[in-house]
């Protein structure tokens, strides 16, 4: 389970827009709710592959529901550019002649959370957890500064690369189940991520954040939805703790978090210091969490199971698109037909590589 690219199911959509997904990200049986479907899709040719994301199957017709969707992807759209650990959306659609609404952002390998468990069969190191805490902190402290709530902050949101975690699923909470009624039961939303002021129906706030990370890491390192800090490594046991306190307003801010995993973190010695650069030294955390993804951020058998998900997304397009999959990987910069970049400037992931410092 989440070891490779997950086939389509025969509910799912044959085309949205320009894009044909070809298989998803997400395993049917990871018991871990996603607030969304979402696909490996390809355009016409197979020129270039993409990261879409659409609303489940119990709200794809619901038109509320799409309403609160794309004006939840929009702003993603503009806020992207406050950190590299944002999911990056470059297109939305709102949904037209039938279709459901649906967002678009750049496709390079990764793992589901739950998926990166599977693959290593068990909770991830130390080392990994406190790399994803920092970007995630650094990602909602720059969200926070701005005066946005994230609001869909768990373990079913976050994806993890070779180059570093991605925070998907912004405003899921809101789009889901507006204010005012009981999220406990809703598709998507795992109550045991959501703090107990969001889970009676108040408003996300900045706060609410902060508790998901907590819930978010607790995962992480133990495989438990219901987040527990008494089972992390002693080194993560108070920072997690603190976000997971039940009053809001014993919280840390997500800053504080950020610097708190900051003091035990050690950078990774770079394997290739640029010759050009005297005096160079290791890259720090206080960039979006940068210095955290160097060789080893990710256990060998995540690196593994991003390969394979790699090998099938190449596999799929067949012979036409075969130089658009290779751009898909990151080896060349394509774009949307607004002119938007749909791919980063990563190397392409094969077994004995390394991930990118």
């Amino acid at each position: 389970m989440g070891e490779r690219m997950e086939p389509l199911r025969q509910d799912d959509p044959g085309q949205l827009g320009v894009y044909r997904p070809i298989g998803r990200i997400d395993a049917a049986d990871s018991g871990v709710p996603v607030p969304v479907r979402r696909f490996i899709a390809r355009t016409p040719g197979g020129d270039h592959t993409v990261l879409l994301s659409s609303p489940r199957l119990e709200f794809a017709r619901e038109g509320e529901h799409g309403q609160r969707f794309g004006a939840e992807a929009e702003q993603a759209r503009r806020l992207s550019g406050h950190s590299p650990t944002l999911e990056q959306i470059v297109e939305v659609s709102w949904g037209t002649g039938g279709q459901p609404p649906w967002c678009v952002s750049p496709y390079s390998p990764a793992l589901p959370l739950p998926g990166a468990l599977a693959a290593q069969g068990g909770g991830l190191g130390e080392r990994t957890v406190r790399g994803l805490g920092l970007a995630l902190a650094e990602a909602l402290a720059a969200l926070h500064e701005q005066g946005f709530a994230h609001a869909g902050v768990a373990p079913g949101t976050v994806l993890l690369g070779a180059d570093g975690p991605r925070l998907t699923g912004f405003g899921c909470v809101r789009s889901l189940a507006p204010e005012g009624g009981e999220r406990v039961a809703v598709p998507g939303l795992p109550p045991e991520a959501l703090p107990p002021e969001q889970l009676s129906g108040g408003r996300p706030r900045p706060p609410g954040d902060v508790f998901g990370l907590g819930a978010v890491l607790s995962y992480a390192a133990t495989g438990r939805l219901a987040p527990d800090a008494s089972g992390l490594p002693e080194g993560l046991r108070e920072a997690v703790s603190a976000c997971l306190a039940p009053d809001p307003a014993h919280r840390p801010r997500a800053a504080a978090v950020r610097d708190a995993l900051a003091a035990g973190f050690v950078p990774p010695a770079p394997a290739l210091p640029p010759s050009s650069a005297p005096g160079w030294a290791p890259a720090t955390v206080m960039d979006g969490g940068a210095g955290a993804f160097g060789p080893g951020w990710l256990p060998g058998r995540v690196i593994a199971a991003l390969v394979r998900q790699s090998g099938r997304a190449l596999g799929a397009q067949g012979p036409p698109g075969a130089a658009g999959a290779v751009r898909a990987a990151g080896a060349d910069t394509v774009t949307s037909e607004s002119g938007v970049p749909l791919a980063p400037g990563a190397p392409a992931l094969h077994p004995g590589a390394s991930p990118r410092p």
